[in-house]
């Protein structure tokens, strides 16, 4: 996919998958946690949808994990190559919303 993927599409994709995240986000209740999976390999669907969206939304925050795979920690974000797990490219990012939102009594 990596070769025969358009930047543009890829583009569509993140808007795509924000709208998807942002749909995901209101169902949350404080202190929940809100989990992003791509099977995607690029930055573009990956990291910065995650990244903008925390800046978009202060009330969430990254929640490090133990890596299912290493066992190691992570940042709360993690990219799974084929070649770590005998896999396809995979991504998680694992966010947990503050339990005393204010955004909450809107």
């Amino acid at each position: 996919m990596k070769w025969t993927t358009a930047g543009d599409s890829i583009d569509e994709r993140a808007k795509l998958q924000m709208q998807l995240l942002e749909n995901a986000s209101k169902a949350v209740a404080p202190g929940g946690t809100l989990v992003y999976s791509t099977c995607s390999m690029f930055k573009r669907e990956n990291q910065d949808v995650v990244l903008s969206f925390l800046k978009e939304h202060p009330e969430y925050a990254l929640d490090p994990f133990d890596s299912p795979i290493t066992g190691e920690k992570t940042d709360g974000m993690m990219m799974t190559w084929p070649w770590h797990a005998d896999c396809d490219a995979m991504f998680v990012a694992k966010m947990r919303k503050n339990q005393y939102s204010s955004t909450d009594s809107q």
